[in-house]
């Protein structure tokens, strides 16, 4: 008979992303998102050009960030994990601050946040769900894709009215940002 294991901490870290997914103040379209990344129902250009023919496989933001080489498949790991343009925007972001460096864990993406404080683990998967919702609805929009457009478009996403301790804390977060204080051009 086969004996299946859960580790405790997976279980968390799952129910925290369920929790998110159910909060009524965020828009329906981040949860969607949620919902879709959990269940793996999201789709890379490559699945995608696999069924549509005019559909190129490519990733399109390392073709624009990267023109002289050719560009990878973007398969749903690139797609979330492996892009380099992805990396560079999340070390970018995370820079100057250290309440932000849960961004830098791959796990985080996919599977919600490890931090044993709820509030916060509750805080860094709205963050995280926002990255990374922001990034694939905006990945294939033919410019390059920056830092500061990333910040102010989880802004706008997650700031809403509310006396939820754990959205607050997420843009609180975000505001500690030097791309949140930098008001200079935005390159998008």
């Amino acid at each position: 008979m086969l004996k299946i294991e859960i580790d405790p901490s997976d279980l968390r870290r799952e129910k925290g992303l369920i929790f998110v997914q159910n909060f009524n103040f965020i828009e329906n379209s981040l949860r969607e998102f949620i919902l879709k990344l959990r269940s793996n129902l999201l789709f890379s250009n490559s699945q995608i050009a696999h069924f549509v023919q005019e559909k190129n496989a490519a990733c399109v933001q390392c073709a624009l960030v990267y023109p002289l080489s050719p560009p990878p498949k973007e398969s749903y790991a690139h797609m979330l994990f492996e892009c380099p343009v992805l990396e560079t925007l999340k070390f970018e972001i995370t820079e100057e601050n250290q309440t932000l460096k849960f961004l830098l864990n791959n796990e985080n993406a996919v599977m919600g946040s490890m931090n044993q404080n709820p509030v916060k683990r509750t805080a860094e998967n709205i963050f995280m769900s926002a990255f990374n919702f922001i990034y694939y609805k905006n990945r294939n929009a033919n410019r390059i894709i920056t830092a500061k457009f990333l910040v102010k478009s989880i802004f706008n996403l997650i700031n809403v009215e509310t006396d939820k301790i754990e959205l607050l804390t997420a843009i609180n977060m975000l505001k500690a940002s030097d791309l949140y204080l930098n008001d200079g051009e935005e390159n998008r």
